[in-house]
């Protein structure tokens, strides 16, 4: 067994998550084409920004870049899935940051509540040791 050390807060809202969870009902997935007309808005943004900062530092951009595809993978898997609890996890420098918030604003527009366990999590260990 291996101790893991977090906050009494912290504690708090993994029983409230816990009680969430085990509550779970289908219908929090997210229909397809909510899900794929976000990607593709993020997708686009994410483009333009890029286009707009390669146009200032290089002149014409010849390489506009969105979101991967694994990254698009990740946001469907996670957004379309029966599962009550996704974790997605990646060497560093994968986006994971970036794909969990593109989550995170997709739930929220479609008026659900996100909770990103993730950083809790990272300090919890780091306190290990």
């Amino acid at each position: 067994s291996t101790t893991c050390f977090t906050t009494e807060e912290q504690l708090l809202c993994e029983e409230h998550i816990k009680d969430l969870v085990q509550r779970h009902r289908p219908e929090h997935k997210l229909d397809v084409r909510t899900v794929e007309m976000a990607i593709a808005q993020r997708d686009n943004a994410i483009r333009s920004a890029v286009a707009k900062d390669l146009k200032k530092t290089v002149g014409n951009p010849d390489d506009e870049k969105g979101l991967e595809q694994k990254q698009k993978d990740a946001i469907r898997h996670i957004c379309l899935s029966d599962d009550a609890v996704s974790v997605l996890e990646g060497s560093a420098g994968a986006c994971k940051a970036f794909s969990i918030k593109s989550v995170g604003e997709i739930y929220s527009s479609a008026g659900y509540q996100m909770h990103d366990l993730s950083g809790a999590w990272t300090k919890a260990l780091n306190h290990k040791k």
